[in-house]
């Protein structure tokens, strides 16, 4: 009888071992970064810098399991993108930048987020050649930097156009943010995985939704999936969606507003759906 009670014991200690290896295997597996499309850029190797000078972003290995750089610590270095790698971490899948330093020095992967595109120029107080190039034209999503090179403006940047369009309204910081996050909701359903593609679109009407809720049923919502072609200018692209829906920004006086747009340094869907470039999100709330 003895002897019987220990072996049933050891037999459930293993199957417990079983079960416990399993699970960690499965938990594993769900915090591993998986490769699942890239796009080489090696015979254009266009130009980045950082977004945010000062902000921590990291340059990982190919894997993401080791930090290996800061871009931090280079503030006024010019970035080169080898590749594009869409990397799916559990269920959500992100895009990172092969980069290389313009030293060829440093590089390493990084979330594409953190950069903007064109090379980088140190701020300068002369504007006399202000007029000899696109820079200042708030109407246009493009820019010709300093050394004669076109490139295109930041989210940041667009979200100027979109705010002169509703002169009359107040940006308010919360709702920017909240239209950020609705923006990147967005981006994150576009996916081939039909799971993944309702999962994150989902979260962006409850997202909404919520929103809604947060300001007693007030919230106006005016946003577009439809792509920005290079024929168009910024604005009227803006103001011909705006018509599209019937809305006429004098309306909105007082209101206050929060913007959002997908820039061409975040264009990399090359899929199916097309591009997400010109996506924008506004969030209008009366200021009682």
């Amino acid at each position: 009888m003895k002897h019987k009670l220990i072996t049933t014991l050891a037999l459930g200690l293993t199957v417990t071992g079983a079960g416990m290896l399993a699970n960690q295997t499965k938990a594993s597996a769900s915090t591993k970064y998986v490769w699942t499309k890239t796009k080489s850029y090696k015979s254009t190797t266009p130009a980045y810098h950082a977004k945010k000078q000062g902000q921590t972003a990291y340059l990982w290995n190919w894997n993401h399991t080791k930090k290996l750089h800061n871009s931090k610590n280079y503030p006024h270095t010019t970035w080169h993108v080898q590749q594009s790698v869409a990397m799916k971490h559990g269920k959500k899948t992100t895009i990172y930048y092969q980069v290389v330093s313009g030293n060829k020095k440093v590089t390493g992967y990084i979330y594409r987020g953190y950069l903007t595109k064109g090379k980088y120029q140190a701020p300068s107080n002369n504007n006399n050649n202000s007029n000899n190039n696109n820079s200042n034209n708030i109407n246009s999503d493009k820019y010709t930097d300093a050394y004669g090179v076109e490139s295109y403006k930041s989210r940041d940047e667009l979200k100027k156009t979109i705010l002169s369009i509703f002169s009359g309204a107040t940006e308010d910081p919360k709702l920017t943010s909240d239209a950020d996050e609705a923006i990147n909701l967005g981006l994150s359903s576009i996916s081939e995985d039909g799971y993944i593609r309702d999962t994150w679109s989902n979260k962006y009407y409850d997202f909404i939704d919520s929103l809604d809720k947060k300001n007693d049923g007030k919230l106006i919502s005016v946003n577009t999936f439809k792509a920005l072609t290079d024929d168009v200018s910024y604005k009227d692209y803006i103001l011909g969606k705006l018509n599209v829906k019937k809305i006429n920004p004098d309306n909105y006086k007082g209101y206050k507003i929060g913007v959002s747009a997908v820039s061409k340094t975040e264009d990399d869907y090359d899929n199916y759906f097309g591009s997400a470039y010109g996506r924008f999100e506004i969030l209008l709330v009366p200021n009682d």
